[in-house]
Formats: C-alpha cells, sequence, structure tokens
C-alpha cells in the first residue's frame, strides 16, 4: 500500500480529527502537500533543505501518533 492509502484509510478517519488529518497530509501527501516522507526517504533534499520546520513537522507527527494505542486485531 501506498502512505496516501494509509493517510485516507477508514482506521485514520476514526482515530484522527479532520485537522490532524489535513495536518498529515499536507505533511506527507503528494501536491499540494510536502511529500516529507519520500523526500527525506529517497535522499531529494539537500543538506541546506533540511531545517529545524522539518524537524518540528515531524515531531509533532510522532506526537500525535503517540497518543494512540495500536492494538493489533
Amino acid at each position: 500500500k501506498q502512505l496516501s492509502d494509509m493517510l485516507n484509510s477508514q482506521i485514520m478517519k476514526e482515530s484522527f480529527n479532520e485537522t490532524q488529518l489535513l495536518f498529515f497530509n499536507c505533511i506527507f501527501g503528494t501536491e499540494p502537500g510536502l511529500n516529507l516522507r519520500n523526500k527525506i526517504a529517497h535522499n531529494l533534499l539537500s543538506y541546506n533543505e533540511y531545517s529545524s520546520d522539518y524537524a518540528l513537522m515531524l515531531f509533532i507527527t510522532v506526537m500525535q501518533f503517540s497518543m494512540y494505542e495500536l492494538t493489533p486485531k
């Protein structure tokens, strides 16, 4: 599955509010999002493009996900 499939899945819609989902899509989604996961995972950013803004966005994302306990079915 692609990340966009996960971001738009029913479990995400049930687990996160509309603002959180919009935030995730802006950070990790493709156009018009930043597609940050792809840029970092595939080393598409130059050294100078890494910023405290990106670090803060990723930190906020981790904090949002840490609010939930995921249990396997």
